[in-house]
């Protein structure tokens, strides 16, 4: 996936999981009469990211295989391309992206109705399983044993959690709050140290995570600069330094 289509789908992946993660374990947990007044626009902001998420990380994960098709086949019609999605490992999982989203999307729609506490539970596991096939299709996949796809589907959920939460916290009706600064002074408060918390679990897990990716992928300083993956590596040990400079 080359560097635009994946940074789509990565952001796309932070709206469609980041805003089941950001109700449920983030806003809704607050339960005060505060809460209760921005509820009804909070979720309607995150329902729509979570949609207009779905669609792009679809629509960008297609996008993505059309171009590897490209790369390895000489012609380009519905029978190369319905060839490739189901003899290779790549065109596997992707067909089961888009079989998942469905899933998490009608998960997360039961907050809506009588089985809402069916929500959570089978919302993160289409969510855990989201995330497997996206380490499926890595280079994590490529290594022996379990430990690889393990770490890369624990990097991708602090991603999830960390980038999604932003989002959707910078999405808030700030406006609304910022005109009842007083009503909701308490409210800010506690949902500022609730995504704080989660957000530094969420940095341990990249961390930790990251570390084991690295081990495996890049064999010495020089791959850091001598392969891509170490180039892209180290553009994102650049970001979360930054990141963490500008949080702290």
């Amino acid at each position: 996936m080359n560097a635009f289509l994946k940074a789509v789908h990565c952001l796309a992946l932070c709206l469609v999981l980041g805003g089941p993660f950001f109700w449920m374990c983030i806003w809704r947990v607050l339960d005060t009469s505060e809460g209760r007044q921005l509820t009804p626009h909070v979720w309607q902001r995150i329902r729509l990211g979570t949609r207009l998420g779905a669609i792009i990380f679809v629509v960008s994960g297609y996008a993505d295989l059309l171009r590897v098709v490209r790369q390895v086949s000489d012609s380009m019609n519905l029978a190369v391309l319905w060839q490739f999605l189901i003899d290779t490992r790549y065109g596997h999982m992707t067909l089961l992206k888009s079989l998942l989203i469905p899933s998490v999307l009608a998960s997360f729609s039961l907050l809506s109705t009588s089985y809402q506490r069916l929500a959570p539970v089978c919302t993160a596991i289409w969510g855990l399983a989201l995330l497997t096939t996206l380490s499926l299709a890595s280079h994590a996949a490529a290594k022996p044993g379990i430990g690889p796809v393990l770490s890369d589907t624990l990097h991708l959920l602090g991603v999830v959690i960390w980038g999604g939460g932003l989002l959707y916290f910078a999405w808030l009706p700030w406006k609304a709050i910022r005109q009842e600064t007083e009503t909701y002074g308490r409210l800010l408060w506690k949902l500022v140290e609730r995504f704080s918390t989660a957000a530094l679990v969420a940095v341990g897990i990249l961390v930790a995570s990251g570390a084991v990716l690295a081990f495996l992928h890049v064999y010495g300083l020089p791959a850091f600069s001598g392969t891509p993956y170490g180039r892209i590596l180290a553009t994102k040990i650049a970001v979360l330094l930054l990141a963490l400079g500008v949080a702290g």
